[in-house]
């Protein structure tokens, strides 16, 4: 005898996987198999998604017996899909009892364990593509960066010391992408397994409603999320101060280290200076010029209109 369903249920999923078995079972061993005799009364939420007392208040009443004379003096082997606290079992087993039932035997599918077994089995599926897709794009993320950091040690001859400490700073930052991103591709690559192997609808059949079966996923993003607070306000910005440090120390220590040839330097007042050349890690030609404020661009325009008006009149 199956634990039954109500009918509002069986609109939403025209099964019922305890009566599947059930009859399965019967077929199989010989058993007379009865299928509608028990009846539940009342639809209420999945006995897996509630607590203990939840689910005994919750069962409590919600079954009857429609033919109490074809139970009465009978061995009764009840079948359930899932065993969590067996407070639905012990309400139809109690019953079955007040309808003369003489003996009960209950046989269930699988037992569950608060969701703990389901919960944990999803993070393992979630965890190796996220420590990976970590690695990976922050490692894509640095290439560009690493390009140049080589570059400091084999032709501008930059300590080994230096660039290993710029290359350790820029990963705090470029965290704040990585692990967003980790987090959604984990969670994609988790949930399509589990879709395309049909686990979801296994679970779905199983009473276990979806937010239940995500509820890891969004538990293990609020984590991430938690995690990137003091990411942002105390790592990021401070291995953002160590690096403008390191890279001041290093332009006194060596300043051809920045320098780029074709460029301009705007960091003297009043001045800019212009690279043409490095060669062996030493200016070879640098141009001085003096850089005027907007307040004296204008003036000297001014005056070069000025002068140009009256040398149009002088010619007339």
């Amino acid at each position: 005898m199956p634990v039954p369903m109500h009918r509002v249920k069986l609109r939403e999923r025209p099964f019922n996987q305890a009566a599947v078995l059930a009859s399965s079972l019967a077929k199989k061993t010989g058993i007379p198999y009865s299928g509608n005799n028990i009846v539940r009364t009342r639809s209420d939420k999945p006995q897996i998604e509630l607590s203990r007392v939840a689910r005994l208040n919750t069962v409590r009443g919600a079954f009857r017996i429609r033919r109490p004379r074809t139970v009465r003096d009978k061995s009764i082997l009840l079948i359930d899909d899932v065993f969590t606290t067996g407070a639905t079992v012990n309400e139809c087993a109690r019953v079955l009892r007040e309808a003369g039932a003489k003996y009960i035997e209950v046989l269930t599918l699988a037992q569950g364990n608060n969701m703990k077994i389901l919960r944990d089995y999803i993070l393992r599926e979630m965890f190796p593509p996220l420590v990976l897709s970590i690695f990976i794009i922050t490692f894509a993320l640095l290439i560009g960066n690493l390009v140049k950091l080589a570059d400091f040690v084999i032709n501008k001859g930059v300590d080994l010391s230096y660039v290993f400490r710029i290359f350790m700073y820029l990963i705090p930052n470029l965290l704040n992408i990585t692990i967003p991103m980790a987090v959604l591709t984990a969670t994609l690559l988790a949930f399509g397994r589990l879709s395309s192997d049909n686990e979801i609808t296994a679970m779905r059949a199983t009473g276990i409603s979806f937010i239940r079966i995500a509820m890891p996923a969004i538990t293990l993003g609020l984590i991430f999320s938690l995690i990137s607070i003091p990411l942002n306000d105390k790592v990021v910005p401070r291995a953002h101060y160590k690096t403008r440090m390191l890279i001041k120390e290093l332009g006194m220590r060596k300043p051809t280290a920045y320098m780029e040839a074709g460029t301009f330097i705007r960091g003297f007042k009043d001045y800019i200076l212009f690279i043409y050349e490095i060669n062996t890690s030493r200016t070879g030609r640098l141009q001085q010029y003096k850089d005027i404020s907007a307040a004296e661009r204008r003036a000297h325009q001014d005056n070069s209109g000025k002068r140009r008006r009256a040398h149009t009149a002088a010619r007339k």
